[in-house]
């Protein structure tokens, strides 16, 4: 299913100057349609303007702190700040925890964008 003009909700906005991690999740979908088709953690690099699909395993909370496994690295977090690691780069980043109802609409256009090109 393409998905043209899709009706989303962030769940999830972590940010720094350079990098973005959002939780989408796509609403309007048929109700037996897979999580992976509902739900959607993307990375935006500000630097090349890139929006990236992370590949989901598992996720996990303790207390306060949440954690998401990728195929591409991990994700943690509590209530405000969060560390991401991925295996392509050597290094972590810390991110800020924000309300997810103020993602930019610039990165927003992006995002609508890219989910518009995903065939599910």
């Amino acid at each position: 299913m393409s998905l043209s003009d899709p009706d989303i909700e962030y769940l999830f906005y972590f940010h720094t100057d350079s990098f973005q991690v959002v939780e989408v999740k796509v609403h309007g979908l048929p109700q037996d349609s897979p999580p992976a088709a509902v739900y959607h953690w993307l990375t935006h690099d500000e630097n090349s303007r890139e929006i990236r699909r992370l590949s989901f395993v598992s996720m996990e909370s303790e207390g306060d702190r949440q954690y998401r496994q990728f195929e591409e690295g991990e994700l943690r977090f509590d209530l405000s700040r969060a560390w991401m690691t991925l295996t392509a780069l050597p290094a972590e980043f810390e991110l800020e925890v924000r309300n997810p109802t103020s993602v930019a609409d610039e990165l927003n256009s992006r995002v609508r964008a890219f989910l518009q090109t995903l065939t599910n």
